[in-house]
């Protein structure tokens, strides 16, 4: 069986053509509907002349101004105040009932000053020269030197070094309050210590033996000791010596 051929489907002329006017069943439009116009508006609105034209002199009934108010001046103020001269002139000349003021209230300099007080030279010069009763001033008031000085102390002389041999208690190197040395303090030799020890040789043993000692050198029996230890020399003087046992 052949296939059937496609209906074609039932449409409205407006699909094809695309226009309004090709549109069935339109709707009864108010000619200010495709217009735009307040024209073509029915029923307009019973409006005034100021309602298009936006002027004030179409205004009806308008307020009855002042002339200030729309001219903007002092001058056509009504009712203006009593003002003063200095009102508008602003200058003291102007002003009315001034005081009576000094000259010096204008001028501001001290020689228009009444009733000046009496000063002295030396309030205008300040000049030392032109006070009165100047005190009496020493020399060295003036000068300033230390030489004009009346009673100067006694200065010692700079970087005097002391003394430990000086014995002149008024000498500027005079060191007081030395302390008393022994004699061991300057000489610095065993032979002038005083309270020494009695020298003693131990031999090998725990033994004792004495010590005689002979111009720098010491014999003992038993054995051999090295020390030091005073004795009498050959000329009977005391000296030290290194003992040494034979």
């Amino acid at each position: 069986m052949p296939p059937l051929a496609p209906t074609q489907p039932n449409l409205a002329p407006v699909a094809t053509a695309g226009t309004y006017a090709s549109l069935t069943g339109q709707p009864n439009l108010a000619p200010v509907a495709t217009t735009g116009t307040y024209a073509s508006l029915t029923g307009q609105p019973n409006l005034a002349t100021v309602a298009t034209s936006g002027k004030y002199t179409d205004l009806q009934n308008p307020p009855a101004l002042a002339p200030v108010a729309t001219a903007g001046t002092y001058a056509s103020l009504t009712g203006q105040p009593n003002l003063a001269p200095a009102a508008t002139t602003g200058t003291y000349a102007s002003l009315t009932e001034q005081p009576p003021l000094a000259p010096v209230a204008t001028t501001g300099t001290y020689a228009s000053l009444t009733g000046q007080p009496a000063l002295a030279t030396v309030a205008t010069s300040g000049k030392f020269t032109d006070l009165t009763s100047i005190p009496k001033l020493s020399t060295a008031a003036n000068t300033g030197s230390f030489t004009d000085l009346t009673n100067q102390p006694t200065i010692p002389a700079a970087q005097v070094q002391c003394n430990w041999t000086e014995t002149n208690t008024s000498a500027t190197d005079y060191i007081q309050n030395k302390p008393s040395l022994a004699a061991v303090a300057t000489a610095g030799t065993y032979a002038s210590l005083m309270g020494a020890p009695l020298a003693t040789v131990y031999n090998n043993s725990v033994a004792q033996t004495a010590v005689k000692v002979w111009c720098g050198s010491a014999k003992t029996t038993g054995g051999q000791a090295n020390f030091f230890q005073t004795g009498t020399n050959a000329t009977g003087g005391t000296a030290l010596f290194r003992a040494r046992s034979v």
